[in-house]
This record gives C-alpha cells, sequence and structure tokens, in this order.
C-alpha cells in the first residue's frame, strides 16, 4: 500500500527478501540511499527517478514518494506494488523485493573497493572508447552487471563516479577486464577520460551490481543495443559461447549513423560458436540516404517482422530510455513482462 501521510523522523526496519542482512532507514532518506549506505547492491544509476534501474516491489509496510513516478511506473504498476528505491521514503517497517537478490541470480555478495590500473584505451567509434582496467585482485561479477568508478589520481574528480557494465564474460576477466565508455562533452569523468593518454592511472571499482542478467529458457534471444548497451549485450554472449548449449541469437545493433556503430569485428568472432544460429542486423536511423550503407534504416522495431512471432522469443534491450521504451510500447500485450530484459543506459544529463 503506498501513502502519502507524513510521519516522526525515526528509524525503520528494511526486510529484503533473500537477504539475511538487517537493513535499518531513517525516516527522511530513500530506501535506496539506506541500501547503498549498508553495502547492499542494488542495481541504481541516475537517482532521481528518470531511469527506472532501482525498480523494486513492496511486500509489506507503507512508503511515501518524493515525487511523480509515473514517466516509469503506470497506475497498474503501483497497484501491484511497483516502487522505485530512489523516491521511496518508508513510513514504518517495510519488506522489499530487489531484482537481483532471491530471483534466479546468485547473490552478488558486497565487497570494498578494488584499485585498478588503466592498461589500454583503445578507439571502437569517433566517442567511444574500451578501457580496459588491471585490477589489484580480481572483481567478481555475474554477466550483464555493471559497476560504479571513480577515479584515484586527480583532484578534480574527488566525489565523481560513474557506472559502466562490463564487456567480458566473468570467465574472461580475472586479471584484466573491459568496458566501453562513450564520451558525453562536459562530463566531467569522459572530458578527462578522453583528454589525454590516461594508461597508468588509477581508479577504484566498488559497488557492482544489476540484475540484468540471461536467463535460460528455451526461447530464442533477441538482443538489441543501442550505443554502448552493447556492452552488457557482449559479457551475456561472451558468457553463451562458452556453455554447453546456447539459444539461437538475433541482434539488433541500433545507431545513429555508420559513424557510430562499432562492435562487429567483436561479434563476428564470436558468431561461428553459433554454427549459423546467429543474425546480426546493425539498423541506422540517421544514415544520410545518398552514403555507401546498404543495410537496414530506421529503427530496430521497424523490422520486428524478421523476428517471426515476438512472443516466441526473450529479448534483451539495452541502451538510451527512448530506444527501450520503443521497444516496450511495441512489444506491449504481445510479449510476456518476464520476457523483456531492458537496462537503461543514462549519462549524467539524462536526469537533467
Amino acid at each position: 500500500m503506498l501513502s502519502i501521510f507524513k510521519t516522526r523522523q525515526d528509524t525503520f526496519k528494511v526486510d529484503v527478501s533473500g537477504l539475511e542482512q538487517d537493513v535499518q532507514v531513517d525516516s527522511e532518506e530513500t530506501l535506496l540511499s539506506a541500501l547503498l549506505r549498508q553495502q547492499v547492491a542494488v542495481s541504481h544509476l541516475c537517482q532521481v527517478g528518470e531511469c527506472g534501474s532501482c525498480r523494486c516491489k513492496l511486500i509489506a509496510g507503507r512508503v511515501k514518494l518524493k515525487r511523480d513516478v509515473s514517466a516509469r511506473l503506470s497506475d497498474e504498476d503501483l497497484r501491484r506494488g511497483h516502487i522505485l528505491a530512489c523516491q521511496a521514503v518508508a513510513l514504518g517497517d517495510v519488506e522489499i523485493h530487489v531484482p537481483g537478490i532471491g530471483n534466479g541470480l546468485p547473490e552478488q555478495a558486497s565487497a570494498p573497493a578494488i584499485e585498478a590500473r588503466i592498461e589500454s584505451m583503445q578507439r571502437l567509434a569517433h566517442n567511444v572508447i574500451e578501457l580496459t582496467l588491471r585490477p589489484d585482485t580480481p572483481i567478481h561479477f555475474y554477466a550483464g552487471q555493471f559497476a560504479t568508478m571513480h577515479c584515484l589520481d586527480e583532484r578534480e574528480l574527488a566525489g565523481v563516479s560513474r557506472c559502466y557494465s562490463f564487456a567480458d564474460a566473468p570467465v574472461e576477466a580475472a586479471a584484466l577486464i573491459r568496458f566501453h565508455i562513450r564520451h558525453v562533452p562536459g562530463g566531467r569523468f569522459t572530458d578527462w577520460l578522453f583528454a589525454a593518454d590516461r594508461i597508468g592511472a588509477s581508479l577504484a571499482i566498488s559497488g557492482v551490481a544489476g540484475s540484468f542478467g540471461y536467463r535460460a529458457s528455451g526461447r530464442p534471444v533477441v538482443c538489441i543495443a543501442g550505443g554502448t548497451g552493447l556492452a552488457p549485450i557482449l559479457s551475456i554472449l561472451r558468457s553463451l559461447a562458452m556453455a554447453a548449449t546456447m539459444p539461437d541469437v538475433t541482434l539488433m545493433l541500433a545507431a545513429r549513423t555508420a559513424e557510430d556503430l562499432y562492435g562487429i569485428a567483436d561479434l563476428e568472432q564470436l558468431m561461428p560458436r553459433w554454427a549459423g544460429r546467429f543474425s546480426l542486423l546493425p539498423v541506422l536511423s540517421l544514415e544520410p540516404e545518398h552514403s555507401h550503407w546498404g543495410g537496414l534504416r530506421g529503427f530496430c522495431t521497424d523490422h520486428f517482422d524478421r523476428l517471426g512471432p515476438l512472443a516466441d522469443n526473450d529479448f534483451y534491450v539495452c541502451g538510451p530510455p527512448g530506444m527501450i521504451d520503443a521497444v516496450a510500447n511495441r512489444l506491449r500485450n504481445q510479449v510476456p513482462e518476464a520476457q523483456l530484459h531492458v537496462d537503461r543506459f543514462l549519462d549524467q544529463s539524462s536526469p537533467r
């Protein structure tokens, strides 16, 4: 039950389904703030109710919402108890279900920050680099998850942290880990990173989290990646390529122009493992009409007729919110909610 009534200052208990750890929340702080403060690995990014990454379900108790969340939660979602942890303030003891904890993915234990040095910076596109780090100790994660990164060497970046998804299969990442970083003009971290050769600089990696990951169902898989949303998709595909059995895969790469398209070579190295059961479909939305591009144009949703009956597939969608919303709208009432898995990518300008 959701409530907007005020309550006095107090401390309440948060019971997270599937988590043995006791969590306390102050009546003036959000559930997300309390969970992160007590090192519970919960998916999050914007912290202002825009990305929807911290969506969870209220099982018992009452909360108040700090702001209108109708852009991310429908009236039906609210009636079913879905909330955004970054906007929910407890009005008493509550019980919540957090995706990624006790729901099919192994629980990610909290861990202290790990120092890592930049090993290489490879240009993937005009505004994307693959950042390879060498951590002091191995970092444990599951394919599809992300981590928080901040710089240790630059005083002007003190307190600046950013979330990026792993691009490796976990078993590949014992000594080196890879991330895809897009330059956001005016972004303090990426302006610094792209301004010079940063090889050797020290970063801290912490807060491994996220519930985005492959769930075996026996159905074919449709992956849709926009921009650096390719990173967690690559992580999942690289993991699947090592498995004994693999689902059929169709991967749609959404980009504005051919200049923005990247990752083709990495994908072509993986595709032979599927022995013809892997289809790669780049789709360009703003490619000049008279260019040499001979592939698909428009939006990925324009080409869903290539997928056969939509409900026969599981969908894994990573990228900017507009793309994810368009895909979700296209699949609404055609594909069960449990077969759509999304990971919204926002930069620091998105909440604004």
